[in-house]
């Protein structure tokens, strides 16, 4: 059964069959979810309001609390080599291991960071809602390599036809960067 996750106000995730259209399984947590992403064997699921991620076993339905940053709304982009969040009240981006679910290092990068993606150039892409630039982060190197200025106010980067595509927090634009 493919199952997908659906975050709902009242701190709890719904598992979905998506074949019959039904909730399966409702998981509680002490956190406000944002941002459900899958990924590195996990369902990994951003807070608002609580400096933690967390981790939901697909298998067992079992969460497992990561934490991390300060707690304003964190996002996750997850990936074999690290499940990356993103900070917005640290201007920070966190790579956890996800074999260990530890830190491994932290990046600064511009003010407001929000919800990121890996672009088909390799690098991790992070939009910086409150400075309208996208920081790019080699993971190899756990570095900032170039702030790209995009203007208004990037809140969203998704990866689409090879290239990166940047919504604005306005609603009013969209912007693509061929890496």
């Amino acid at each position: 059964m493919v199952a997908l996750f659906a975050a709902v106000p009242d701190e709890t995730v719904s598992r979905i069959d998506p074949r019959k259209n039904k909730v399966v399984k409702t998981i509680g947590f002490d956190g406000s979810p944002t941002r459900i992403r899958a990924g590195a064997g996990a369902i990994w699921i951003g807070s608002q309001a609580r400096p933690n991620i967390f981790r939901i076993d697909p298998a067992t339905n079992a969460v497992t609390t990561v934490p991390v940053g300060h707690g304003s709304e964190l996002c996750v982009d997850p990936h074999a080599d690290g499940v990356w969040v993103s900070d917005d009240t640290s201007g920070s981006v966190t790579r956890i291991d996800p074999a260990t679910n530890k830190v491994v290092p932290t990046v600064t990068v511009g003010s407001g960071p929000s919800d990121g993606v890996r672009g088909p150039d390799g690098l991790e892409w992070i939009p910086n809602v409150a400075d309208g630039t996208i920081s790019r982060i080699d993971p190899a190197t756990d570095k900032v390599v170039d702030t790209i200025t995009v203007g208004g106010r990037p809140f969203v980067v998704r990866s689409a036809f090879g290239d990166i595509w940047v919504g604005d927090f306005g609603g009013s634009t969209i912007t693509r960067i061929h890496p």
